[in-house]
């Protein structure tokens, strides 16, 4: 009796694909990566310990240990002195506030665990950046262009004093803007159904991160098919991503608000 044959492990070949694609036949790319991520490290390490700030305690830090101690409706719990309003700030969607009460729960709530998952974001981050760059410019050009980019990205200043900073903006948006930018590239700018599909919900993971900064990025994705098609071809594939992106996230955004409780329009700006 024959042995049935084992199917391909599709998520590890990949994975394995991808790093290939990163950082194939050329060893020097990954230690020169390993070497920005070791400066930027050594440099925002001293910022680890750092109190947190009003802004980053409420509501970041708050809302998600408040998840881990009341469960998935804590965020639609009422305010005991106040019963029309929520008692802890809904003022944008909350996969981050969500994202980070995981991390607490693993790591434990303290000030280094909180500044460690924005330190994580910020390498994945520079990653990123790097595949962008291969997918934008082939070969050796690519790895180039890639690895100055990371490079200077890693030791701005600028990019420093922000990236540990316990909010939306220097987190998981920048990830994933920047994960629908290489989805943009990789999957040939909206040429089939399936490409369509999958930016529109990139796009949709966008805004549950925060609801408007990702029409920015559409809009650049507009002025990019502009020069590289045309004005036409631009419209129809921007329109068409936003308002399926748009839709996947107001559907979700009402059911997730069904079952926990959390006022729609708070969000939503209705």
């Amino acid at each position: 009796m024959h042995n049935k044959p084992r199917r391909p492990r599709y998520f590890t070949q990949s994975l394995k694909m991808l790093w290939d694609k990163t950082f194939s036949y050329q060893p020097g790319i990954p230690l020169c990566f390993l070497l920005s991520v070791i400066i930027y490290c050594s440099i925002s390490s001293f910022s680890l310990i750092k109190p947190f700030t009003l802004d980053e305690a409420i509501p970041m830090a708050d809302n998600a240990s408040a998840i881990n101690t009341y469960g998935l409706k804590a965020m639609g719990l009422s305010n005991p002195e106040h019963p029309h309003k929520s008692r802890y700030e809904v003022a944008h969607p909350l996969l981050y506030h969500f994202l980070l009460s995981i991390h607490f729960f693993i790591f434990g709530e303290n000030t280094v665990s909180g500044r460690l998952m924005a330190l994580f974001c910020f390498v994945i981050t520079l990653l990123l950046i790097l595949m962008i760059s291969r997918q934008l410019f082939s070969g050796n050009k690519g790895s180039m262009v890639g690895i100055l980019a990371i490079f200077f990205f890693s030791i701005n200043p600028f990019c420093i004093q922000h990236s540990l900073l316990l909010d939306i903006d220097t987190t998981i948006l920048p990830v994933l803007i920047m994960i629908f930018y290489y989805g943009f590239l990789r999957f040939g700018i909206g040429k089939t159904t399936f490409s369509i599909m999958v930016l529109s919900t990139l796009f949709a993971m966008c805004l549950w991160a925060k609801e408007i900064t990702p029409y920015f990025v559409l809009l650049s994705m507009l002025i990019y098919l502009s020069v590289a098609r045309n004005i036409r071809s631009a419209l129809t594939i921007s329109g068409l991503i936003g308002l399926l992106g748009t839709l996947l996230f107001i559907i979700s955004w009402i059911i997730f608000c069904h079952f926990t409780n959390v006022p729609i329009c708070n969000t939503l700006a209705l």
